[in-house]
């Protein structure tokens, strides 16, 4: 796999977030989110760890073989807080 910088990581997490968020309350698999924001599976999973581990998104749903992914409540919060402003 490629290197990528903290700053591309970031803006590709990100991107993520944003998918979740408009697509909230549905939730989404690593595999759909890949090609919503146009990235591999292995590269969005490794993103959705590094956004669960901030608080910004979770594992939803109790299927062995697929792990679904939606945004938080607090998360959505400061997206919709955010999205104010602009």
């Amino acid at each position: 796999m490629s290197r990528i910088s903290e700053k591309n990581f970031t803006r590709v997490a990100e991107q993520a977030l944003h998918a979740l968020y408009e697509r909230f309350p549905e939730p989404l698999s690593a595999s759909a989110l890949s090609q919503e924001i146009g990235r591999d599976n292995e590269f969005v999973l490794r993103v959705l760890e590094f956004l669960e581990g901030k608080g910004m998104a979770k594992k939803t749903g109790n299927l062995a073989h697929v792990r679904l992914w939606t945004i938080t409540p607090a998360a959505r919060k400061k997206y919709d807080s955010a999205q104010k402003r602009v």
